[in-house]
């Protein structure tokens, strides 16, 4: 663990969960712009299921993301970025190895990165000369870091700036995900949901969970009754979280002559929706989205009027993020840190309010679920880049490679993204899917895949019983909402792109049954 300890981390963490504020700066923190090493810190922060076309940054009809607006007037903003799988476990993997899921292999619930693909991570890449963090609230994602413990030289526990939750395990274990997704698979384990829980927050089983322990921790409570945020496992305050995130940083500069490469997995904007005081009120305002018939591969369908509430409240908290994503950029610039500091924004995957689902890694494969915010500040960085021709999540590891002056490995599936060396205006394909139905150790022949060429999407639903494969084709430039099917006019494309797509997922399942093998 090098110079700071597990045991002074954890006091640190404890001492953040007590409420200290954001604004207050630790004295000598300023880098003041210098290099160490001769290269730059790299900090990653993963909004957990933040769909970029809630985001006022991307153009969305509420105001849900000023602060990123601002932090985009220095960075680069990618438009049309996507992750490589609808739910956490496919589309952290991607960013994490570079690779496309029909060759991670995670792509069941709570599932592993094939153990022969392990050493295939960003932290090990990244060499000696940097000194690696890694923190998910997302237990699912945690089991990654887990699988790359010996490449990180401080893994965070995800228990870590929140509240004990006396509901679980009181104060025994905290630093070990085990017991939690035990617990999880027995409570919830083999239902058959959109979302992770059951219901509804009032008569689910996630509202049955969170009224107990409020019950037992009433002080956490709030005055009007809302819940406060919560993961399934533990309540915390995002506020805390982001101090947390601060301390850590300050406590590693001011510990190591090396830069830092520091992953931060967070929750919000997740469900069960928190947003705090001063957001619950907010756009009650009557907004258009186009209502989208039930899909055919949907069951138990979600309400037209049940979607919009779940939209307006989704909203205001992503807006509750965004203010406190704020505070951390204001207060990183005023001491300094950004001045040697890339800071990369993005999510694992989106969130679904249409057709009758609510929720993510269902068998929809839709732009709300799958397109994500990127954006990267380099330090000095004066002006912002937009890149609109379409990335990927697995474009990520090769990019921060680059950037932390190593070579980028020629294993990977992605590459450079326009701005940092990647090419622009290829006719390059980019790959996403759902295919938990499926066997990891098998051919993936149940799900739902993706293929994105330039402004096409052709979404192929197959392998799923009483129903013959359903093949979607839009056109995104003129047709965001993804409305109207093409799959009947635009045969030629149909059957090019659904070739290309075949092709790569047999390729992939041939590779893998080869490696079984061996």
């Amino acid at each position: 663990m090098n110079n700071l300890s597990r045991r002074d981390f954890i006091k640190l963490s404890s001492a953040v969960v007590g409420g200290a504020a954001i604004s207050t700066l630790l004295p000598g923190v300023s880098t003041n712009g210098i290099l160490l090493n001769g290269r730059p810190n790299i900090l990653i922060l993963v909004f957990d299921t933040m769909s970029a076309p809630h985001l006022s940054l991307y153009g969305y009809g509420r105001e849900t993301t000023p602060n990123l607006v601002r932090f985009a007037e220095k960075a680069t903003v990618y438009h049309s970025h996507y992750s490589e799988g609808s739910f956490t476990t496919p589309g952290t993997a991607s960013i994490l190895t570079g690779l496309l899921p029909w060759h991670h292999r995670a792509v069941n619930s709570n599932g592993l990165i094939r153990r022969d693909l392990v050493d295939i991570n960003l932290f090990r890449m990244a060499g000696s000369e940097y000194f690696k963090i890694g923190f998910s609230q997302n237990m699912w994602a945690d089991l990654f870091l887990r699988q790359f413990d010996a490449d990180l030289d401080l893994h965070i526990p995800a228990s870590s700036f929140a509240y004990n939750n006396p509901l679980l395990l009181c104060d025994k274990a905290l630093d070990d995900p085990l017991p939690y997704l035990a617990f999880d698979d027995f409570l919830v384990g083999g239902l058959k949901v959109d979302t992770p829980y059951a219901g509804s927050l009032t008569f689910g089983m996630l509202g049955v969970v969170l009224d107990h322990g409020l019950k037992l921790r009433p002080e956490l409570a709030r005055d009007n009754g809302r819940y406060p945020p919560f993961n399934g496992y533990f309540y915390y305050q995002n506020r805390q979280v982001f101090q947390g995130i601060y301390d850590t940083l300050v406590e590693v500069t001011k510990a190591e002559q090396r830069p830092y490469l520091g992953y931060f997995h967070l929750w919000s904007p997740h469900e069960p929706y928190s947003p705090q005081e001063g957001f619950q009120d907010l756009f009650q305002d009557n907004l258009r989205v186009p209502r989208k018939p039930k899909h055919l591969l949907v069951d138990n369908a979600v309400s037209e009027r049940e979607l919009r509430l779940y939209r307006q409240v989704y909203d205001q908290y992503i807006a509750d993020v965004d203010a406190e994503f704020g505070r951390l950029l204001d207060t990183m610039m005023n001491s300094g840190m950004l001045d040697n500091t890339y800071v990369i924004v993005l999510s694992d995957h989106g969130q679904l309010f249409e057709r009758g689902v609510h929720g993510h890694g269902s068998r929809l494969m839709y732009d709300e679920g799958i397109h994500i915010p990127l954006l990267i500040s380099a330090p000095g960085q004066t002006q912002r880049v937009d890149v609109y021709e379409p990335t990927g999540n697995i474009d990520l590891l090769p990019t921060l490679i680059s950037i932390m002056g190593q070579k980028v490995p020629v294993v990977v599936d992605g590459g450079l993204l326009p701005g940092f060396g990647g090419e622009s205006g290829t006719d390059r394909g980019i790959y996403s899917l759902q295919a938990k139905e499926s066997s990891a150790f098998r051919s993936l022949n149940r799900g739902s895949f993706v293929l994105i060429k330039g402004k096409r999407k052709l979404i192929l639903y197959t392998g799923y019983p009483d129903h013959e494969d359903i093949v979607e084709l839009y056109d995104l430039e003129t047709d965001p909402y993804e409305i109207n099917n093409l799959a009947s006019v635009d045969t030629v494309v149909v059957k090019d792109m659904k070739d290309e797509l075949l092709t790569a997922r047999q390729a992939a399942d041939q590779l893998n049954a080869q490696q079984n093998r061996e």
